[in-house]
């Protein structure tokens, strides 16, 4: 599991590192709902993004993300794989 160390928003929730993670509210081309980081610098304001809560790992907020919304992808700024 890749786990994102490289930004801070750090609850402490059974010993292990959670992450807050926001949702586009407005989907891009009609397709796909842009998922971010609380840091990231590309987040919309408040008005046109959904809190998804805190997550430990990519794999937990996409499962979430794809049930809310449908098709999801990772914010390429603050969600970087690699």
């Amino acid at each position: 599991m890749k786990y994102l160390m490289n930004y801070f928003s750090l609850p402490f929730m059974r010993n292990e590192i959670s992450f807050c993670f926001y949702a586009e509210k407005k989907s891009r081309m009609g397709k796909y709902h842009v998922i971010h980081t609380k840091p990231c610098e590309l987040l919309p304001e408040k008005p046109s993004r959904i809190k998804m809560g805190f997550f430990e790992n990519f794999e937990e907020v996409e499962k979430a993300g794809r049930k809310q919304f449908g098709e999801v992808r990772f914010c390429s700024f603050c969600c970087d794989f690699s």
